[in-house]
């Protein structure tokens, strides 16, 4: 799917395949204009982010290596 200026970019990050799978089926079920993005880090969805932008992220907290917190410190550093 083509970022259009009527969608939205939502990046969701974590390290359980399964919530993945959930939350981007109940995204695309009832936000038909939003592109979904996945990372399955912190350092996966930091890198992924220099190379596109999100509209939205939705962070998983507990994850090996970078927590949310460490990921969205770094996110937000960079603004």
């Amino acid at each position: 799917m083509s970022h259009s200026p009527n969608s939205i970019k939502i990046l969701i990050v974590d390290d359980n395949k399964n919530n993945l799978f959930s939350l981007r089926a109940l995204i695309e079920k009832n936000f038909k204009q939003a592109e979904v993005i996945e990372a399955d880090s912190g350092i996966s969805a930091l890198s992924m982010l220099l190379k596109e932008i999100a509209d939205l992220i939705f962070l998983d907290i507990q994850m090996p290596q970078m927590d949310g917190f460490e990921t969205a410190e770094m996110i937000k550093s960079r603004i």
